[in-house]
């Protein structure tokens, strides 16, 4: 079993642990640490790199679903009982933090907006992805998406405390939870001051306003009458917007015209 240090201190970035367990699999070099800072890929969430022993972690995951054990892959093996330090990307995990907080205020924000319920999500890459149980057409997606873009970077600018705790099992149905857990047994879970509380086992801001800005990039229409959003938040919301920009302004620079003057000049050359 491996104490899970990036539930005590998301922000922490390196540790020294114990190899527990060490062993060659399928040409992959595979540990277990009696503690680890090392997130795995888990709901929606990707897993952490970095090193570990001066060798790079590739891959981080969870043999059993919820379980108790922490598998590291890596470029190169480690000695069974060997001391480690470890230290983890911190780019890539606070990248991470950003998207999985942005998704909790977003799927807040459109339970606010039009009662749209987060069915599933992925933070695989830079464009979070939510989909909700609805499909209310393409006319009225616009007018809710715009409501809760506003309402999320509302949350944003208020500067909302994010924090997280555990919860036996017998006093999870008496909390308000935005959706309940797919797990038995005591439950973690994460809360935005005044604006959202549901279990997850993810790593997080500790304010919202770390997670800002967030923008919403667009929407399409899923399987069984449900809805796909995407969207960007904190430091890839801002690339997202300095990529467009450059574009835009290389095509007025081609039109030499103002910015907003471009779409003008294209309907022009249809």
């Amino acid at each position: 079993m491996s104490e899970r240090l990036f539930w005590q201190d998301p922000y922490a970035t390196r540790f020294e642990a114990t190899v527990t367990r060490a062993w060659e699999e399928g040409g992959r070099f595979l540990v277990e640490l009696d503690r680890t800072l090392f997130y795995p890929t888990s709901g929606g969430q990707p897993h952490d790199t970095g090193t570990l022993g001066g060798v790079r972690v590739l891959d981080v995951f969870e043999p059993e679903k919820h379980g108790a054990r922490i598998v590291h892959v890596l470029e190169a093996p480690l000695e069974e009982g060997a001391r480690v330090e470890g230290e983890i990307d911190w780019s890539r995990r606070y990248r991470h933090m950003q998207r999985h907080t942005g998704q909790h205020i977003l799927s807040q924000a459109f339970l606010r907006a039009a009662q749209w319920n987060t069915i599933a999500v992925s933070l695989a890459g830079p464009e979070i992805h939510i989909d909700f149980d609805v499909w209310p057409g393409p006319e009225a997606a616009g007018e809710v998406l715009e409501q809760a873009e506003a309402l999320a970077n509302w949350a944003v600018y208020a500067n909302l405390a994010v924090s997280a705790r555990e919860v036996p099992e017998a006093q999870v149905p008496l909390l308000p939870l935005r959706r309940m857990p797919k797990v038995r047994g005591a439950v973690r879970v994460v809360e935005i001051e005044d604006w959202d509380l549901a279990p997850c086992g993810g790593t997080h801001l500790r304010s919202t306003a770390e997670a800002g800005p967030i923008k919403l990039l667009g929407f399409e229409k899923g399987k069984k009458k449900t809805i796909r959003v995407y969207a960007r938040s904190g430091w890839e919301a801002l690339e997202d917007y300095a990529a467009k920009h450059r574009t835009l302004k290389t095509l007025a620079a081609r039109f030499s015209s103002g910015v907003f003057d471009v779409p003008e000049r294209v309907k022009k050359l249809e």
